[in-house]
Order: structure tokens, then C-alpha cells, then sequence
């Protein structure tokens, strides 16, 4: 997705929805808690250049309920590309982490954009 398209879909952001964002140049370790049933609207990650290494931008729920419900969402290898977005719906429970990492061996700038709101 272009990031004239990221853009258009930050502006299109209903009333009430969150925005969570986070830029960094080394690993990523980002958590989101959930403390209401929440819906995962789109979630956007852009690298300043792409990766010489092969490493999985990764996107994982921790379950409330116990980790026979830990899943991993998304294991996006990073090296061939620079943008990676989803606008598929993610529904979480109250009490859920949503867990995205990447270790970035290569030192790219990030930005990580994640919007959400009430399930």
C-alpha cells in the first residue's frame, strides 16, 4: 500500500477509534493492552529501506485466557519490502496483549501505526 493510501486511511478514522504509533532504529517491542473488547481496524508498519536480512515482522495476541490461546497473527519477512499493511478486523478480549516485534538486525528507522477501537 502507497502512503498516499496509508494516509487516506488515517483520515478516514471514525470518531472514537484509537491510534497507537511508535518509530524507533533498533528491535521492536510494542504492546498493546486491551482493557475492553477491542476490534483491530488496520495496522501499518513502513521501513526507512529494506532489510538485508531475512527477519519476520511479527504481530501476536497474548491471551488473557492462558496460552493455549496465544496466536500469532502476522509473520511478515521484512526483507524484500518496505511497507507492510492489513485492514482485516482483529477482534481481541478484555485483558488481551497485542504483542508486535521485529528485530531489525539491519537498523532500519520504523514507524509502526496500529488503529483500533471498540469491539
Amino acid at each position: 500500500m502507497s502512503v498516499a493510501n496509508q494516509v487516506d486511511n488515517l483520515a478516514a478514522i471514525a470518531a472514537g477509534d484509537q491510534v497507537h504509533r511508535a518509530t524507533g532504529a533498533g528491535a521492536m517491542s510494542e504492546t498493546i493492552t486491551v482493557t475492553r473488547p477491542t476490534k483491530i481496524l488496520s495496522i501499518m508498519l513502513h521501513l526507512s529501506s529494506v532489510g538485508a536480512t531475512s527477519e519476520n515482522f511479527q504481530v501476536a495476541v497474548d491471551s488473557d485466557s492462558g496460552t493455549a490461546y496465544d496466536t500469532v497473527l502476522v509473520a511478515q519477512d521484512m526483507n524484500t519490502v518496505t511497507d507492510y499493511f492489513t485492514n482485516t478486523e482483529i477482534y481481541l478480549a478484555e485483558g488481551d496483549d497485542l504483542d508486535f516485534t521485529y528485530t531489525n538486525t539491519d537498523a532500519s528507522t520504523w514507524g509502526l501505526t496500529v488503529v483500533y477501537g471498540d469491539a
